[in-house]
C-alpha cells in the first residue's frame, strides 16, 4: 500500500499535469473524478523510485480502487470508464480493464446489455466474458431450459456448467446430458454424482 502522505512531504514540486503525462493518464482522469490528486502523486513517485517504465500497471491499479471502492456505477460513470479505456494508451491492459468491469458484482443486467451493444467489447475475449455473464444471469433467474442448458454446454466454460449442475430446477435428464457433455471430468463428475443423488432421493 502506498503511504501517500510520506510521500508527499518527500516529493518535488511537480504539477499535476507533468505527473498525469509521465504515467499516461488523460487529463480526463482527473476531470471525471477516477483520480485523486494524492494518489496520482503517490504512484508518480513510486514509479520514480521503482525505476517501473511500465505505467500501464498504475493505470491498471486505478481502474481496479475505482471499481472495489463501489458496490455500483451510475450510467454516467459507466461510459467515463469505458471511454478512459479506450483512449488508453496501452490496449492490452484496457481490455484487462474491461473485463473486470464484465466481472464486477456491481454491474446490473441493464448496464451489461449496455456494455454488450458498445464497439469496445467487439474483442473475443470480451465477447465470451458478456455471454458467460448473461448465462450465469439465467441461471440464477432459475431459467432453466434445454436451450440453456445447451448453451451452457456450448460455452466449454467449467464456472457456468458446475453452476447449471448445482441450479434449482435442472431435470434429471438434464443432468444425465451435462454428465456425458461437460467440459472436462469433473464436471463431468459432478453432474453425474447430482444425479445420482437425485435418483437415490426419489421415491421407489
Amino acid at each position: 500500500m502506498l503511504d501517500v502522505r510520506r510521500i508527499r512531504r518527500a516529493a518535488p514540486m511537480l504539477s499535476l499535469e507533468e505527473r498525469l503525462k509521465h504515467l499516461g493518464y488523460d487529463q480526463r482522469w482527473l476531470t471525471f473524478g477516477f483520480l485523486d490528486p494524492d494518489v496520482l502523486h503517490a504512484q508518480h513517485e513510486a514509479c520514480l523510485s521503482s525505476r517501473d517504465s511500465h505505467t500501464e500497471h498504475f493505470r491498471f491499479e486505478s481502474f481496479r480502487r475505482f471499481l472495489a471502492d463501489r458496490a455500483s456505477l451510475s450510467d454516467v460513470q459507466l461510459e467515463q470508464y469505458v471511454e478512459l479505456a479506450v483512449l488508453d494508451p496501452d490496449q492490452s491492459m484496457a481490455v484487462s480493464a474491461l473485463a473486470d468491469l464484465l466481472i464486477w458484482p456491481g454491474l446490473s443486467p441493464l448496464q451489461l446489455e449496455q456494455l454488450a451493444s458498445h464497439a469496445a467489447f467487439e474483442p473475443p475475449s470480451l465477447r465470451g466474458l458478456v455471454v458467460r455473464r448473461r448465462l450465469l444471469a439465467s441461471i440464477l433467474a432459475g431459467r432453466i431450459d434445454d436451450a440453456l442448458v445447451a448453451s451452457c454446454i456450448a460455452t466449454n466454460h467449467s464456472a457456468v456448467q458446475r453452476a447449471i449442475i448445482r441450479a434449482n430446477g435442472i431435470t434429471g435428464r438434464q443432468l444425465d446430458l451435462l454428465s456425458r457433455s461437460g467440459c472436462n471430468r469433473a464436471v463431468r463428475n459432478l453432474a453425474t454424482q447430482c444425479l445420482l443423488r437425485r435418483l437415490n432421493d426419489s421415491p421407489n
